[in-house]
């Protein structure tokens, strides 16, 4: 294909071409040597998505209706859709656009639904995820130097930049903290509450044979949440580690790897559609997760054992309201409260704050410990 385009290169005024990686080592772009690879350039950043502008100039009709129906007013409609759609960005300083499929089928449909994920299975990237056992809570936030946007090469794949070329993630508009402004390193981000949803589920279809997220946790733990039941983290997070196929396990070490039980954790709860910060920054130190959920913060700390302390019986959950905690301990629920994490959170804008400590066995591959503790204002 691309050696009859050259051939015929007097011939030819212009020639757009889409959808395609340009992989080294592999003779495909071997007779076209003259690409001008324009995906990152400024002066055509918007060119394949929504700006703001011509969201709200051409579609004012489709989002008063829409805000009507969800009972917003037209400016907060707009900030849901921004949410939802909104992010992707294929310049440093450019401006971030949304996506046509999704957003014209959300004003097309008049319903806030998760339209990427219909839009096909990215099993490929899915399989090199696991495979290479990487920290999905990372993934809200990392960097790459421009310098492996242009090789791409098959033999050593590079993650971060198939998840950008695939959309999953985009370049982020922010600084990098810690960064010098005329360093070349480039933020990547999830671009919107859509793609984030989208590649936990994904994920969790790939672990659970299908099934996106296992049904009967799911339901469980979202009436339990919404009953403000602590205990539903417990009876949720013991049913999506038992749920796991056995031969996940063999020929690997993931069971003694405390960021596989976090990154499942993580994929469950943003899967579900909540908001989660993952490795949060305090002043002490990182939460690994925290969940923020009107006016609730569930501040998590997950640790891995070899062995299930003696006085522990197996599958047996020691849940505590007000537990002890000394400066020599070292479970999971004593460094969220000897590094302060709660105090982030108490600003006067939530009601309770619970501090939840977690322990994974590494033999039983599952929760062996769950204390917490309640903050209340």
């Amino acid at each position: 294909f691309y050696t009859v385009i050259k051939g015929i290169d007097e011939s030819i005024r212009f020639v757009f071409l889409t959808g395609v990686t340009r992989f080294s080592k592999v003779g495909v772009f071997s007779g076209l040597n003259n690409l001008n690879d324009i995906t990152l350039d400024k002066q055509f950043a918007t060119i394949c998505g929504i700006t703001q502008n011509e969201l709200e100039n051409y579609c004012k009709d489709y989002i008063e209706n829409l805000a009507s129906l969800e009972q917003l007013s037209y400016a907060e409609c707009l900030l849901k859709i921004k949410k939802w759609y909104n992010g992707f960005c294929f310049s440093r300083n450019g401006e971030s656009v949304y996506s046509p499929y999704s957003t014209l089928l959300l004003l097309q449909k008049q319903e806030f639904a998760n339209y990427w994920f219909s839009s096909g299975n990215p099993s490929f990237l899915i399989k090199l995820l696991i495979k290479n056992q990487h920290y999905l809570p990372n993934l809200q936030n990392t960097t790459v130097d421009p310098v492996f946007f242009d090789s791409f090469d098959i033999d050593q794949i590079n993650l971060k930049i198939l998840l950008l070329q695939s959309g999953y993630l985009t370049i982020s508009t922010k600084p990098v903290v810690g960064i010098l402004s005329q360093s070349r390193i480039i933020g990547l981000v999830m671009p919107n509450y859509e793609i984030s949803m989208s590649l936990n589920a994904y994920i969790l279809q790939y672990i659970y044979n299908g099934d996106s997220i296992p049904a009967k946790v799911n339901l469980q733990f979202m009436e339990g949440i919404l009953a403000d039941n602590v205990n539903a983290f417990k009876i949720m997070i013991t049913s999506l580690f038992a749920d796991i196929p056995y031969n996940w396990y063999t020929n690997n070490n993931i069971a003694h790897y405390e960021g596989f039980y976090c990154s499942l954790l993580y994929a469950f709860l943003v899967g579900c559609g909540y908001s989660v910060i993952a490795e949060d920054t305090t002043n002490h130190g990182r939460i690994d997760l925290t969940l923020i959920l009107q006016n609730r913060v569930y501040i998590f700390e997950l640790k891995t054992i070899k062995n299930i302390k003696k006085n522990k019986q197996i599958n047996t959950l020691n849940v505590h309201n007000k537990p002890t905690i000394t400066d020599k301990d070292t479970t999971s629920l004593a460094q969220i409260k000897n590094k302060k994490y709660a105090e982030k959170y108490q600003n006067g804008n939530y009601d309770k704050i619970y501090l939840i400590g977690i322990e994974f066995s590494e033999t039983e591959r599952n929760l062996v410990d769950f204390d917490y503790e309640i903050i209340m204002f």
